[in-house]
């Protein structure tokens, strides 16, 4: 505050002084400049009273919400040597008034979901969210009818209802762990001809999976922001092997990927490139090995309001075939292309309702895909 108004005073000092030397060289308006100058240096006075204050104010108002004093400016050049110094400062900070009040932004809350964002150290996330998926194929099948063969549509239908709950944290470094715990509830069934020939129901727990999110790069002029993913699916789900209503995969899977984010407000576009690796295990006396899995991701959110976000994305991934016993399974592998289309409101200052759908695409892909979450901030 003493530096600034320094900044002040001075071009007060140097228009009194010229005062001085004017009336000093004016031997016969002595009486009068003298009166004009005491005049002036009464409104200086008043004026130095009046800044002095205010400064004050704005000193206090700073230190109430945070902010570092007021100093005095630094020249461009000092400004970007320092700029490097306070993005490290800030990586990995807890969170302040200005970080809650950007957390309550549909935009940000929504990136964090797309992890393309991490939360600040010490906030955490609680996240129950519920997802149904419907995929139907069909086929022809051969029937013996009356010692008649006949050829008839044999149509496949498995319908997946899964409720989660996840957990995130933000940690130093501009890092993120999370946690998600989920349960599903599947059902398959098979009809030929128009009649149905099985139905079968299954339920439990799903794998558990492990993220950790680091962001490498802070987005700078056309530079974007760049976070990089490591995931950990367990298969600590109930798996039995032909049985497509297995809660849990059956495998081990370690996921990498690197996500890059680019702001034009009030839009967001961001991509993501992963790569997985199923590890491979002996069931049954069977050597079996799944294809590993390529996936990229394409999307855009945009603010609509500070309460309300909108999302579009497509999302494309390639599995390859399992091996079995060394050996590739024909019609094992896989291509999954899915359009989403999401909301996002702010319910309150900590509560976000995202809802998604997804579309298929693709012949591997679920026709159709809905997803409801409702993450909770804590801070």
């Amino acid at each position: 505050m003493i530096a600034e108004s320094e900044y002040v005073r001075r071009p007060m000092r140097a228009a009194l002084a010229l005062g001085l030397v004017c009336a000093s060289l004016s031997p016969g308006g002595a009486r009068a400049q003298s009166s004009a100058l005491e005049d002036l240096q009464r409104r200086l006075d008043d004026r130095e009273k009046v800044i002095s204050e205010l400064m004050r104010r704005v000193d206090a108002l700073e230190q109430k919400l945070g902010a570092p004093p007021l100093t005095k400016p630094s020249s461009p050049q000092e400004t970007a040597a320092a700029a490097p110094d306070r993005a490290q400062a800030a990586a990995g900070t807890p969170a302040t008034q200005l970080e809650e009040e950007q957390g309550a932004r549909a935009l940000e809350r929504a990136l964090v979901r797309e992890g393309a964002l991490v939360l600040p150290r010490g906030v955490y996330e609680i996240e129950p969210a519920f997802t149904y998926r419907e995929r139907e194929s069909q086929s022809l099948a051969a029937l013996t009818i009356a010692g008649q063969s006949s050829i008839a549509l044999r149509t496949q239908r498995r319908d997946v209802l899964e409720s989660s709950l996840a957990f995130r944290v933000g940690l130093p470094w501009s890092s993120q762990l999370g946690i998600r715990i989920p349960h599903l509830i599947s059902q398959s069934q098979f009809v030929v001809a128009g009649v149905e020939e099985q139905k079968t129901r299954r339920s439990g727990w799903g794998d558990v999976e492990l993220a950790l999110t680091t962001q490498f790069l802070q987005e700078r002029r056309s530079l974007p922001s760049v976070l990089g993913t490591v995931n950990w699916t367990t298969r600590t789900g109930d798996f039995r092997l032909g049985d497509i209503n297995s809660p849990g995969s059956g495998f081990h899977t370690v996921q990498a990927g690197v996500t890059a984010v680019k702001r034009q407000d009030p839009m967001v576009f961001y991509g993501s490139l992963t790569q997985a690796w199923r590890l491979g295990r002996t069931i049954a006396g069977l050597d079996i090995e799944p294809g590993n899995v390529t996936g990229v991701k394409l999307g855009t959110i945009l603010a609509a309001s500070p309460e309300t976000s909108l999302r579009l994305a497509f999302d494309v991934s390639r599995a390859g075939r399992t091996r079995v016993n060394g050996q590739k399974a024909p019609g094992s592998d896989t291509s999954v292309g899915v359009l989403e289309l999401g909301l996002g409101s702010v319910l309150s200052a900590r509560t976000l309702l995202d809802f998604r759908v997804g579309i298929g695409l693709t012949p591997d892909a679920p026709n159709y895909r809905i997803d409801v979450a409702l993450p909770m901030r804590f801070y």
